[in-house]
């Protein structure tokens, strides 16, 4: 016989399967199995069969129900004699399992008093959530729960027998052998306190890693303001992203997934919550995932979609192989959607006009903004005869009601910088014209849309614009030329599309995700490279004449830092006392401060939020050191044009790209950040060696012309496509 025993007592009449597969697999674990009817059982009868099991001193005692109400009593009276509860939710109880004490016991009131030992094994689905969840929520009673995964077969727990005796009212319920010693609880149901999401709340939370993905999927069925619900739901996944359950956890979102019955909304608020927990890998996959899957609520797919970039950039998330093909058809649908209820435009078109769609324009300082204003400055230039104007989209400005999930990517609304703009383009007679994110989606597009019929548009310029609405939707009625502001371009709704990266490496990107092969046109960048307007000094900042100060820039620094990189760059500064590190860019630094806070304290890490003259403050500098990522070109321009070497992969496109055969590999990086630190004369060559290419590189004619030809290479391709459909 068995030394090892599971008691099973499972509802009358329906049957479980999960009761079976469950007892299977106790049984091939060498349990003997006691089934125990439900047939005229009453709670205190229960105590019997287990004292009988317990004589033959067994060294498991198991028990196992799919009857809430008895599990739970069970679980509290007989605490000490048994060793686990493995619970199966199903339906509610409507049997005599409803009298006292039971009903008070299984209700769970006044467990926070009583002394008890393991938690309740829960086997269960997203199916059956919802019969336990919006009970366990109360007085955060989840904790005395835990998923039947946790389970462990081997090792069984070491229990102190004690008895408990139970008051409600003048009555007291006794649960205790002859002689045993009781543990006294009252059961009186008390005024509930109200529920909160205060700090014991997000305690317990804290506390129970394996129920996160199940109580944020009910706070955000609760019936609570939206705001309320993403930022308790983002606070939860924030909680466990050190935590070393966090791949559990993300497996768990996998099977919420999955399983898929809730609403998009709902599933699509749990995905962008658990931003929050730092998955990067396989989260955007999901979320495009949801999108694809869903043909009811597209109307709330566009700022979705636009997010996911910020989620990118911003986040980390890192892009999976076919992404482009992803985001490809999502945006496809979108744009038929919305054809369905505007008139996209006539197609008629006036020569010589040129209509520029930004995806924003924000302040002076914002790279993109500088980009476009001194493009369109010095078209006009060239070609006075131009009538140029400038539609800015506010991809990231959503409209009213449109955003359906948490922490959306945003942007403010370009319209609030228009005298900077207009100060930028110095009279140059270019018309800016701002998309209304104040209007309802729908009226929103019909202003648009009718702003470049009124137009036409002999060629639309779509600089840094790649995922605007309206230049999707305007795709097969003008000539679409597209300038990149950084790495390749995922949507294909342009006839030409260009940058300042060669053939090869776009195509190289195009095909690792999943894009589409279209053609491409490399150009020269056009832009004023911003000089040095004051002069700053070393002792201002806390460093000495005799410092090496290495610096690093970037808008998105959180999602461009790397391990790898923060390793080497504390190795750098642990092998030379003189040299400090400053990092210039908002964010939180994680890694910077988990993995060098002893450099920090010493003063020999600094950070800078924003410097609003960054060739000044390059001055200072002795290296820019580039980290692994894709854009963050334009500062390291300005430092090459500041006569600053660059240390950075030939893989960070971008920089890379400028920097040219200086760029170094993966295993040079260190070397070389290494030897500009140690060799001076090394340093100055490099540097003057840089200030020479920058220079060559930022040819406005050179980029005007490129530009020029892509204008008609778009048109050719526009009227041959135009032709092929029959147009």
């Amino acid at each position: 016989m068995s030394n090892q025993v599971l008691l099973v007592v499972k509802k009358e009449g329906a049957k479980d399967p999960r009761v079976a597969e469950l007892c299977r697999e106790f049984k091939k674990r060498g349990y003997e199995i006691r089934h125990v009817s439900m047939k005229n059982l009453i709670l205190f009868s229960l105590g019997t069969t287990i004292q009988t099991i317990r004589k033959k001193r067994q060294r498991r005692l198991c028990f196992l129900s799919n009857h809430r109400s008895l599990l739970f009593s069970s679980y509290r009276a007989y605490n000490g004699q048994i060793d686990d509860f493995i619970y199966l939710p199903s339906r509610d109880d409507k049997d005599s399992f409803s009298s006292e004490p039971v009903k008070s016991l299984a209700n769970l009131n006044g467990i926070e008093t009583e002394t008890l030992h393991g938690k309740i094994y829960v086997q269960m689905g997203f199916e059956q959530a919802d019969l336990l969840f919006p009970l366990l929520l109360l007085h955060h009673r989840f904790v005395y729960f835990t998923r039947m995964e946790e389970f462990d077969w081997d090792t069984p727990k070491t229990k102190k027998s004690i008895g408990k005796e139970y008051k409600l009212g003048n009555r007291t319920f006794s649960f205790k052998g002859e002689g045993e010693k009781a543990e006294t609880v009252s059961i009186d149901p008390v005024a509930s306190k109200p529920f909160a999401f205060d700090q014991d709340f997000f305690q317990a939370a804290a506390a129970a890693p394996q129920w996160t993905v199940y109580l944020t999927r009910t706070v955000l069925k609760m019936g609570i303001p939206a705001d309320i619900k993403g930022k308790v739901a983002t606070a939860l996944f924030h909680l466990h992203r050190d935590s070393p359950l966090k791949e559990r956890i993300f497996e768990q979102i996998q099977d919420y997934i999955k399983w898929g019955k809730d609403s998009f909304p709902e599933k699509v608020n749990l995905l962008t919550a658990s931003l929050a927990l730092k998955k990067e890998d396989g989260l955007l996959k999901l979320i495009h995932q949801t999108l694809l899957e869903d043909r009811t609520y597209i109307a709330f797919h566009y700022p979705l979609l636009a997010s996911t970039l910020g989620f990118v950039s911003y986040h980390g998330l890192q892009k999976y192989k076919g992404i482009y093909q992803d985001q490809r058809v999502i945006m496809a649908r979108i744009v038929e959607f919305y054809q369905g209820h505007v008139k996209a435009a006539s197609g008629e078109k006036k020569k010589g006009k040129v209509v520029i769609i930004a995806g924003q324009l924000l302040a002076q300082q914002h790279a993109p903004t500088a980009v476009v204003l001194n493009y369109a400055k010095q078209l006009k230039l060239v070609y006075p005869e131009l009538e140029i104007k400038i539609f800015v989209d506010d991809t990231f400005v959503y409209s009213p009601g449109e955003v359906i999930f948490s922490n959306a990517f945003s942007a403010a609304a370009s319209r609030n910088f228009k005298e900077t703009h207009l100060k930028m383009l110095g009279g140059s007679g270019i018309d800016l014209i701002y998309s209304d994110p104040s209007l309802p989606r729908m009226e929103r597009l019909k202003r648009d849309l009718a702003f470049f019929e009124k137009e036409k548009p002999e060629v639309i310029w779509s600089i840094g614009a790649n995922f605007s609405l309206v230049g999707a939707m305007l795709f097969q009625h003008y000539p679409i030329f597209s300038t990149s502001l950084g790495g390749e371009e995922a949507l294909p709704f342009a006839h030409v599309f260009s940058g300042g990266l060669n053939r090869e490496t776009i195509e190289k990107e195009w095909n690792k995700f999943g894009g589409e092969s279209r053609t491409y046109l490399p150009i020269h960048h056009g832009i004023d490279l911003k000089k040095a307007e004051s002069i700053e000094s070393r002792k201002a900042h806390g460093f000495a004449e005799d410092d090496i100060v290495l610096v690093t820039v970037g808008n998105r620094l959180d999602a461009d830092l790397s391990g790898e990189f923060v390793e080497i760059m504390k190795e750098c500064l642990e092998k030379n006392t003189s040299v400090e590190w400053c990092v210039i860019g908002k964010g939180e630094f994680s890694l910077i401060h988990d993995g060098c806070s002893d450099l920090i304290d010493n003063g020999r890490i600094h950070f800078i939020d924003y410097h609003p003259d960054l060739p000044a403050f390059y001055q200072l500098c002795d290296v820019y050191v580039n980290p692994f990522r894709k854009g963050g070109g334009i500062s390291a321009a300005m430092a090459m044009d500041a006569g600053i070497p660059v240390v950075t992969l030939k893989s960070s496109a971008d920089t890379a790209f400028y920097v040219g055969n200086e760029a170094v590999e993966d295993e040079e990086f260190s070397g070389e950040l290494y030897k500009l630190c140690r060799d001076s004369e090394y340093r100055k060559k490099k540097g003057a060696v840089m200030k020479d290419a920058i220079q060559k590189f930022f040819d406005f004619s050179g980029a005007v012309d490129d530009i020029s030809r892509g204008f008609e290479m778009a048109k050719t391709s526009f009227d041959s496509l135009s032709s092929d459909t029959g147009k």
